[in-house]
C-alpha cells in the first residue's frame, strides 16, 4: 500500500473532472439557466465586439484562480489581439491590501482602469470571496459586462451575479480549477481563426476585414 497516497486513482480523479463538465451550469444575471454552447456563442461575440470598439478585458481571481486569470488575459492579447489584463501586479495589490484592506483589492484598480462597456472575468472556486464580490459590484457600477466562473456550493453568492455566469458542481478545488481552466481554453479555442488574421490585415491596412 502507497502511505503517500490518499486512496484516489487517477481514473476516479478523471471520472471527477469528467462529471464537472456534464453538469456544467450556465445561467444569466436573473438565474435563468440557458444552453452551454448558447453562452459560449454569447461570450464569442462580447468578444468580437470589445474587438471591434477597442474595449478591454480585466480578469480577477485570487491564488490559482489569480493564476488562471493571468494565462487567459495573455493568451486573448496574444491570439486574438484584445486588450486583456490580469489584475494581479503584486506591487499594486499589495499596496491596496495594506492601504485599504483585501476587499477592495479588485475594486479599486477596476475603477480606475475600466470603462462602461469593457468586460470583467470573474473566476473564484468558491465563490464567496468579498474582494471579487466587490470587483463584480463595481463593475456592474461602471456598465461593464460581467462574466463570472464558480464551483463548490450552489448557493453561491458569484454564480448569479454575471451576466454569464459558469458554475460547476464540484468540491474540490483542484476538479473546481482544472474545470475553469478547460472551460476558458475552450472558449478561446472556440473563436473565429480569422478573428486574428484579419486583425492582421487591419494593421496592413487591408479593407476587406469585418465587412
Amino acid at each position: 500500500m502507497d502511505v503517500n497516497s490518499n486512496g484516489l486513482n487517477f481514473s476516479e480523479w478523471q471520472k471527477n473532472i469528467a462529471q464537472g463538465h456534464a453538469k456544467l451550469v450556465v445561467s444569466n444575471r436573473r438565474g435563468i439557466k440557458i444552453s452551454v454552447d448558447l453562452a459560449f456563442n454569447q461570450l464569442r461575440q462580447i468578444i468580437y465586439k470589445l474587438h471591434s470598439k477597442n474595449g478591454s478585458a480585466y480578469f480577477i481571481g485570487n491564488g490559482a484562480s489569480s493564476t488562471i486569470a493571468s494565462h487567459f488575459a495573455a493568451d486573448l492579447t496574444n491570439n486574438y489581439a484584445v486588450h486583456a489584463t490580469a489584475i494581479s501586479d503584486p506591487a499594486l495589490l499589495t499596496a491596496q491590501v495594506n492601504d485599504f484592506g483585501s476587499e477592495t483589492m479588485f475594486s479599486r484598480p477596476l475603477n480606475v482602469f475600466a470603462r462602461e462597456n469593457d468586460l470583467l472575468i470573474a473566476i473564484s472556486s468558491s465563490g464567496s470571496s468579498s474582494n471579487i464580490l466587490s470587483g463584480v459590484r463595481c463593475a456592474h457600477e461602471k456598465g461593464m459586462m460581467v462574466v463570472t466562473f464558480s464551483a463548490m456550493s450552489q448557493k453561491n453568492p458569484l454564480r448569479n451575479f454575471g451576466d454569464l455566469n459558469f458554475y460547476v458542481p464540484v468540491d474540490t478545488y483542484g476538479v473546481a480549477e482544472t474545470c475553469h481552466t478547460s472551460l476558458l481554453h475552450y472558449w478561446l479555442d472556440s473563436m473565429n481563426p480569422n478573428f486574428f488574421l484579419c486583425h492582421k490585415k487591419i494593421v496592413n491596412n487591408s479593407s476587406d476585414c469585418f465587412s
